[in-house]
């Protein structure tokens, strides 16, 4: 059955783009927050409703939710890393909705201090030494992978890159991609290696960026 209502927290984020997009060929109607600039672009990849947010601002909106968003959702994505927790996407959520959060959790050990992590320490080495990953095991499924290549070579899925730099201006790229203004992926881009493999990036480069042409 499709979701009726699903909502992509953090619409311009690069993992953000790609949910709106499979949310509405999921058959879904898609809300999302993003920023200003991102919001044309946001709506050209299937958004219905944009809520207007800075990434730095993600903590206020959560508070405001309530006056903005007067409907529940089915399913809520969360791909802002310390913005909305959990519990908070659940209240969003109609019975029996689903939050998905996509980024990694925080490392345990970051949060003890000098006297347990030694202890902590010991207890990853035992498990490794018997040969249980501590971290747990990401398995990529090809059969996903495939579907996806296929979904985007039919057009049906577009990446989305907003600004590519060289190797030399690494930092002003991190810079860039940690800053409200990013939109999609932020790409550093070294010499290729292939007449075929230039070819390729020059057409990725130019389907996405006519796309971001329209935020500018």
């Amino acid at each position: 059955m499709a979701l009726k209502g699903i909502l992509v927290h953090g619409g311009s984020s690069p993992v953000g783009c790609i949910l709106i997009q499979l949310a509405r060929l999921w058959g879904g109607s898609v809300a999302t927050t993003c920023s200003s600039r991102a919001t044309p672009v946001a709506q050209a990849l299937g958004a219905e409703e944009v809520i207007v947010t800075g990434r730095r601002q993600c903590r206020e909106t959560a508070g405001n939710k309530r006056e903005v968003i007067t409907i529940h959702f089915d399913m809520i994505f969360n791909t802002v890393e310390g913005s909305l927790s959990h519990e908070t996407c659940l209240k969003f959520c109609r019975p029996g909705g689903h939050v998905v959060t996509t980024y990694p959790s925080h490392i345990a050990s970051d949060s003890y201090n000098f006297l347990l992590r030694p202890t902590y320490n010991l207890w990853l080495r035992i498990k490794l030494l018997l040969g249980v990953s501590p971290w747990g095991d990401l398995v990529p499924s090809p059969t996903t992978l495939d579907h996806l290549g296929a979904l985007v070579e039919d057009g049906s899925l577009q990446p989305v890159v907003d600004k590519i730099f060289s190797p030399q201006d690494a930092e002003l790229a991190f810079q860039h991609a940690g800053s409200d203004e990013a939109i999609g992926k932020t790409v550093i881009r070294f010499s290729l290696p292939s007449t075929t493999s230039a070819a390729m990036s020059s057409a990725i480069e130019s389907s996405a960026l006519t796309l971001l042409n329209s935020s500018d």
